[in-house]
C-alpha cells in the first residue's frame, strides 16, 4: 500500500486522507502546475484567469479583463476596450469605434467626434471624410463651393451639365430657364440668346 499524489491542479492538506475524492479542485484565480500539492499558491494576475482544471493560468481573450485572482474574464462593455494588459477597460478614441471590446478606425465618411463610441458616425449630406493611411477621422469637412456630397461619402461630387449645386451642397439642380450650364455652373445666356426650358448646356 503506498500514497498517491493528488493531479495537478488539486490539493490536499489532509493527513491520512482515504481518497481521490480528498484531493480539491485549486480555488478560483489559483492554480498548481505540479502533482501532490497541499496548496495551491500560484495566483493568477490581472488579465488572466485561472484555467477550468486548475493546472494553469490563461490569458483573457480579445476584448476581456480580469482582476487579480479571477476565474473568469469580463466582456468589456460597448465603447471601451481593454488596455494592452487586459486589466482595465479604457474608453474609446475620438476617430475610433469599440465594440465587443476591439477598437477600429472610423471607415471613410464616418467620424467619430467624440470618446466613448461604440458605432462612428455618418457624415452628413454636404459635408464628408476622406480617411487617410495612419488617420483616424475625428470630424467631417465641408464640400468646397460647387461640389456636393450625399450623406456618408468620402469624397465631393461635381454636378453634370446643365446643372449646378443646391444651397446647402447635398444635391444638383437643373439651371434655370435663361441658363446654361457645363462642369457644374449654370450662367445667364448672353445677348438674345435664350433657352428653351431648365436643365440647358448651350443657349
Amino acid at each position: 500500500t503506498y500514497c498517491e499524489d493528488c493531479d495537478a491542479g488539486r490539493f490536499s492538506a489532509a493527513l491520512g486522507a482515504a481518497s481521490a475524492s480528498m484531493c480539491y479542485l485549486c480555488p478560483a484565480g489559483y492554480v498548481s502546475d505540479a502533482e501532490g500539492a497541499t496548496s495551491c499558491d500560484t495566483v493568477c494576475g490581472a488579465g488572466t484567469r485561472s484555467s477550468s482544471n486548475g493546472t494553469k493560468c490563461e490569458l483573457c481573450g480579445e476584448g476581456q479583463i480580469s482582476e487579480e485572482a479571477s476565474a473568469s474574464c469580463m466582456q468589456c462593455e460597448e465603447g471601451t476596450y481593454p488596455s494592452n494588459v487586459h486589466t482595465v477597460c479604457e474608453q474609446c478614441s475620438a476617430g475610433y469605434q469599440c465594440s465587443a471590446g476591439r477598437s477600429t478606425p472610423c471607415s471613410p465618411g464616418t467620424v467619430a467626434d467624440e470618446r466613448g463610441l461604440s458605432v462612428c458616425r455618418s457624415c452628413e449630406a454636404g459635408k464628408y471624410e476622406e480617411k487617410k493611411d495612419g488617420e483616424a477621422p475625428s470630424a467631417c469637412a465641408d464640400c468646397p463651393a460647387d461640389y456636393y456630397s450625399d450623406a456618408g461619402s468620402a469624397a465631393c461630387s461635381t454636378c453634370g451639365d446643365g446643372s449646378e449645386v443646391n444651397a446647402g451642397n447635398t444635391g444638383c439642380v437643373a439651371c434655370d430657364p435663361g441658363e446654361a450650364g457645363t462642369g457644374g455652373t449654370c450662367s445667364a445666356c448672353a445677348g438674345k440668346n435664350y433657352t428653351g426650358g431648365s436643365g440647358a448646356t448651350v443657349c
